[in-house]
């Protein structure tokens, strides 16, 4: 396969290139930026999918047998979904260049499970209730890829869930950093279960469905996330076990909501970049699990288990995180 995945320096579209290449597949990136934690590869190219053509001159030049979109805002703030225009024109940017160079057989489009705020299963591959503009925005991506019928004869719609794992954001980063100085606190002793998705899991699943026969794939939508659903609780648990040896710290639900009602404040007012807020722990109490069944019944069973996905975010975080940031010291 000739494949080009865009959004390639990105967390997920970085792993997945490394997965691609391994392979043994000639893997093509776009991107408007260079990857974080690997080297750049000379099929990667510098790129904004905003230029249309930019990225139709790249098509035509790489003709692609197979595309992988991974480009996109992903953060989630205030403003509002026209500001996230890069999401929709970037879509339909790649779709007129795909038909234009005519060589597609396959597309994955990536949008996200926030098409439906959190905690709310849809009921279908249409059932939207997003609560951001970041869901608004890949709202706006599903029906232009379901409106242009894909631009490929064969393509599927991707949901990844909270993705986790060696290469993740500075946010996880952080949720490292706190376990390993003991000032994370569980935010209530509640039980929450969450359909989390490891990233080498993520990235096989994504090779598969690259693969599978076109009957099992086409016009489907699919979460890209861990089979089984993981307690959140026991989740930074066991991450704090393998970081320093002991769990994390319990904070009582009366006591977190208070510190959330001062964090509303500080956002309000002196620091509005103070990280602990009733939205934050709104979504940390919100259970939600996904039926992984449809996923696993077409890619198979995923090659690493949860033990093993924490052994390794730990082992980067130690070699990889705390190496680079004394070098920069």
């Amino acid at each position: 396969m000739k494949i080009l995945i865009t959004g390639s320096a990105g967390f997920i579209g970085s792993a997945l290139f490394e997965r691609l290449r391994a392979a043994g597949h000639d893997v093509y990136g776009l991107d408007w930026r260079l990857p974080r934690w690997r080297e750049p590869h000379p099929s990667e190219h510098l790129l904004d999918l905003c230029d249309l053509e930019g990225v139709k001159k790249l098509l035509a030049t790489v003709r692609p047998t197979h595309v992988v979109h991974l480009a996109a805002r992903i953060d989630i703030s205030a403003d509002s979904v026209v500001k996230y225009n890069a999401n929709m024109d970037g879509v339909v940017h790649l779709a007129h260049a795909m038909q234009r160079a005519g060589s597609v057989q396959r597309a994955l489009w990536t949008s996200s499970q926030l098409v439906s705020r959190i905690g709310r299963i849809p009921q279908g591959d249409t059932d939207y209730d997003p609560d951001s503009s970041y869901g608004e925005s890949k709202v706006a991506t599903e029906r232009i890829v379901r409106g242009l019928d894909g631009a490929a004869p064969e393509w599927s719609i991707l949901r990844p869930t909270t993705v986790w794992g060696p290469g993740m954001s500075d946010h996880y980063i952080g949720l490292l950093r706190y376990l390993e100085r003991r000032i994370y606190f569980h935010a209530g002793a509640e039980r929450v279960k969450k359909t989390f998705s490891f990233i080498h899991n993520a990235t096989y699943q994504i090779q598969r469905l690259l693969e599978v026969p076109v009957d099992q794939m086409h016009g489907k939508t699919f979460y890209i996330a861990d089979y089984e659903p993981i307690d959140l609780r026991g989740w930074c648990d066991a991450l704090s076990v393998e970081l320093i040896g002991r769990p994390a710290r319990l904070m009582y639900s009366p006591a977190a909501a208070a510190l959330a009602g001062v964090g509303d404040v500080l956002n309000r007012t002196v620091a509005p970049g103070f990280k602990f807020n009733s939205f934050r722990l709104h979504n940390i109490r919100t259970p939600y699990v996904f039926d992984m069944s449809s996923l696993e019944s077409v890619v198979g069973p995923i090659p690493h288990g949860f033990d093993e996905a924490v052994k390794q975010t730990v082992g980067w975080y130690n070699d990889v995180v705390k190496r680079a940031a004394g070098a920069k010291v």
